[in-house]
């Protein structure tokens, strides 16, 4: 397990604050994936379980949006469940005229 501190990392060529992104995973997966290295980037977004043993963990398909939520990587596989912002009013998840 990794709680981020005032962090800034890049994924996938994107740079951003990472503030209190946690990071789990299986023990194995956390000393052989670099996710847990300081000098790596680690969470994805606030909440990220990661199940991958050694080698690569998919970056590929991150989007900045991907903050308030929960991404799951395993296998070379990225998927993220959780909320995008698309405005920067309050409670603006959605584009306009959408239901």
């Amino acid at each position: 397990m990794k709680l981020n501190g005032s962090l800034s990392y890049a994924i996938d060529g994107y740079n951003g604050l990472r503030n209190g992104y946690l990071l789990l995973g299986r023990g194995d997966a956390l000393i052989n994936n670099g996710l847990f290295n300081p000098a790596n980037a680690g969470a994805y977004s606030a909440l990220h379980l990661t199940g991958a043993i050694g080698g690569f963990i998919q970056t590929f398909g991150y989007r900045p949006w991907m903050q308030t939520g929960v991404t799951l990587t395993d296998n070379q596989d990225l998927s993220y469940i959780g909320l995008r912002q698309v405005g920067t009013g309050f409670d603006v998840t959605r584009k306009q005229g959408s239901s």
